[in-house]
This record gives structure tokens, sequence and C-alpha cells, in this order.
């Protein structure tokens, strides 16, 4: 938008990040928090000329389950809106386990891939992701583990974006991990894992 390069739809628009985590903290009521909710949705239509971004839309929906909300009754109807542009983001994990199994959403919301600038952007990438993976799976990924993840994903496979294959292989690696009991998983774990579905040895 900054640069031009869009759709005459959405050239003359302004981003609104939907600040919900300040929304649960300050309401704490189902009530009020989807009354400030429609507000502001509500707003951004009067305005005219707002894309409303909802960073981590998982978490969104987890944090209005918690005040006992289900925010995606709000949000359909102003997905099915034509007078409001919305853009939601996730991380790759949030997508499969959330988005991705949920008719309603993936009925609304057309995926797109953000591909990195290579290993080190990827690694950044994983740092973040590898955190969340361990506290679902319960397990503890070595640096070297999410290196090598990053590494084998720019390596080996070709044609995928990057970053959604080296956080697959963490999150494969830690199913695998945590149906044999095993709580830490090294660089070794990960290069058993990328030989098993390459059929290339990853010492090579």
């Amino acid at each position: 938008i900054a640069r031009g390069n869009v759709m005459p739809a959405i050239e003359d628009k302004q981003m609104f990040v939907l600040d919900y985590a300040s929304l649960v903290g300050l309401t704490k009521e189902r009530s009020v928090f989807e009354a400030k909710m429609m507000s502001a949705f509500q707003e951004s239509i009067k305005a005219g000329n707002v894309i409303v971004v909802i960073k981590d839309l998982p978490g969104l929906i987890e944090a209005s389950k918690q005040i006992g909300s289900d925010i995606l009754n709000i949000l359909e109807w102003y997905f099915n809106s034509p007078d409001v542009h919305i853009i939601a983001t996730a991380n790759n994990q949030s997508f499969h386990s959330v988005i991705e199994n949920n008719g309603t959403l993936m009925r609304h919301l057309e995926k797109i891939l953000l591909k990195g600038a290579g290993v080190n952007s990827v690694l950044n990438y994983l740092m973040n992701e590898a955190l969340s993976i361990e506290a679902e799976a319960n397990v503890m990924f070595l640096y070297q583990a999410i290196s090598e993840s990053a590494e084998s994903a720019e390596r080996f496979f070709f044609g995928s974006n990057t970053e959604d294959k080296a956080s697959d292989l963490l999150i494969e690696a830690a199913t695998g991990a945590k149906s044999t009991g095993v709580k830490i998983i090294g660089k070794e774990e990960i290069m058993r894992l990328v030989e098993e579905k390459t059929g290339i040895p990853r010492d090579t």
C-alpha cells in the first residue's frame, strides 16, 4: 500500500490492528468484550478506508473462549460483509491446529504463505515456532535441532515454502518424541526424520 503497488480497491486503505488482548484484559466479561469487538468493526466500516488486521487469529479465538464468547459467530458476519476488509495472521502450527480444520474460517479466508529470505530468516521464525510446539508437546528442542530443521528445509524440500516445511519438521519430530517418551530433541532426531522423508542420508 505504501508503495502504491496494490489493486485500486485498497490503494487508499489504512491498517487498523485489532488489539484483542487488551480488550479481553480490560473487560473480562463476554457481553462487554463482544460489544467492543463489534464496535471496532463498525467504526472501521464507518471510516470506509480501513483494513482490519487480526494478529494471531487462533489467539483471539482461544482468548474469547476463556471468557465464554464464541467470537466466530461475530467474525463470520464481518467476513461476509463487503464493507470491511480483514487480514488475519497465524503461525504455521496454530494454522494447522485451529484454522485449517475449521470449515467456517477456511470458507472465508484465503491462505497466503509468506516466504522467508534464506536459512537465517527461517531460523529466526523457527525459534518462535519451537516455543509453542514445545509447550504443546511437552518436549524441548536443542538449538542444533532447530538449526538442522531450517537447513534441511532449505536444502531438501524444493518447491515448498521453506518456513512451512521447516516448521512441519519440528512438529513431526515433537509428535514422534512425545509418542516414544523422548523429552529432548536434538540434531540427530531431525536428521533421521529428514532421511526417512527423502531417502537421502542427511550427513551428505
